[in-house]
């Protein structure tokens, strides 16, 4: 989610150049205004976004405006600049989410093009920001695709957390195999996973989340015996192949995506007994 204001600050190296900030400020048509301390070196304004620059830091404040996050990001590109973690996670959240793209390591950017090119007599990778790529994994990826697993649909809680303020832009993933289950095996629950599946097409129409539906190609269990041990294995490698991080009540099934070094939030017990409540407490109908 993007935040609603600009508050960003960078150290400054000795390998920073005013005239380089100047000649991008410059062409946004910044406004150079007096300094209003004793320990500010520069003062620009622009677009609702105030630059400072003082010995050993440069801070960015204002409106969250398209043109402001596009200055900020053309800022953290300077050289003799850096950020830590609290501004990384700040100029992060500025952005538009990303779906499957991959991160640079160097800059912080999504890029979605690794371009190669011959440098003498090796072969060079870049990404499209510019920073070189060794393109050995691992690889850093934006992975924001939630796939829920039965439980999770039966309790409707997903809806209800994403409502809370969780999961917000996340891509929900519902593979055919969890729906075709469902209808052969679980048809007491098929009414109330249905009501969940629609409250959640309605939290998309309302830009909190994607919800998109999978063919995964696999065959239902031939038996409630078969679907009782097979349901959590197929639905993790459903997971595997769709990059999806799961979504579980369920310890064991938890257990077994971690032996899998497959992403996994676990929903435990307090959580998922509460939230119902919580949700009621919070979004009065």
């Amino acid at each position: 989610m993007s935040s609603s204001s600009i508050n960003i600050s960078w150290g400054v190296s000795p390998r920073f150049y005013r005239s380089d900030l100047e000649s991008l400020l410059s062409r946004y048509a910044a406004v150079e205004n007096q300094p209003k301390s004793e320990y500010e070196l520069g003062l620009w304004k622009v677009n609702g976004l105030t630059i400072k620059l003082y010995k050993e830091t440069l801070v960015a404040q204002g409106r969250n405006t398209s043109t402001g996050v596009e200055i900020v990001h053309e800022i953290k590109k300077l050289n003799g600049l850096s950020v830590d973690q609290k501004n990384q996670s700040k100029l992060i959240a500025l952005r538009p989410v990303a779906q499957n793209a991959l991160i640079c390591s160097q800059c912080g950017e999504y890029v979605y093009l690794i371009n190669s090119s011959i440098d003498g007599l090796d072969i060079s990778f870049k990404n499209e920001c510019g920073h070189r790529n060794n393109v050995n994994a691992p690889f850093l990826m934006s992975v924001n695709r939630l796939m829920p697993d039965i439980n999770i649909l039966k309790s409707r809680n997903l809806s209800r957390m994403i409502e809370l303020g969780f999961f917000d832009n996340c891509e929900i993933l519902i593979p055919d195999y969890l729906m075709r289950c469902i209808d052969h095996y679980m048809s007491g629950s098929k009414s109330t996973v249905s009501e969940e599946l629609a409250q959640l097409r309605e939290l998309e129409k309302w830009g909190k989340v994607k919800v998109k539906t999978f063919k995964d190609g696999f065959d239902i269990p031939a038996s409630r015996e078969e679907f009782n041990i097979d349901e959590d294995p197929i639905l993790l490698d459903i997971a595997d192949i769709t990059n999806s991080i799961f979504i579980t009540a369920d310890i064991n099934c938890k257990d077994q995506a971690t032996l899998r070094n497959r992403p996994v939030i676990f929903i435990d017990h307090e959580t998922t007994k509460n939230t119902k409540i919580l949700h009621e407490l919070r979004t009065p109908s």
